[in-house]
């Protein structure tokens, strides 16, 4: 009897490799979705006629900017975690 090859995706990368990778995928997104919602939320602001709608939109820029501030804080501590070869426990 021959051995066939397997037939789906063999991962080759070492253990908590995969954490990695959804972490990082994951804060890139984060960023991208930051970066498009933040110059948008302003105009929408501007052009909003209803108060409560504009009310929100204001709470949720505030929001949204002060967790672009933890995140660079978060990603400096992240970055240095992983260039020593692991996540750290925060």
């Amino acid at each position: 009897m021959s051995e066939q090859a397997p037939t789906g995706p063999v991962s080759t990368a070492a253990p908590g490799g995969a954490a990695v990778i959804f972490i990082f995928i994951t804060l890139l997104l984060d960023t991208l979705a930051l970066g498009v919602v933040i110059p948008v939320l302003p105009k929408l602001i501007e052009a909003s006629t209803n108060p409560q709608l504009r009310r929100g939109l204001k709470d949720h820029l505030k929001e949204t900017e002060e967790q672009v501030a933890r995140n660079e804080v978060d990603d400096t501590t992240t970055r240095a975690c992983l260039r020593v070869g692991g996540l750290c426990s925060r």
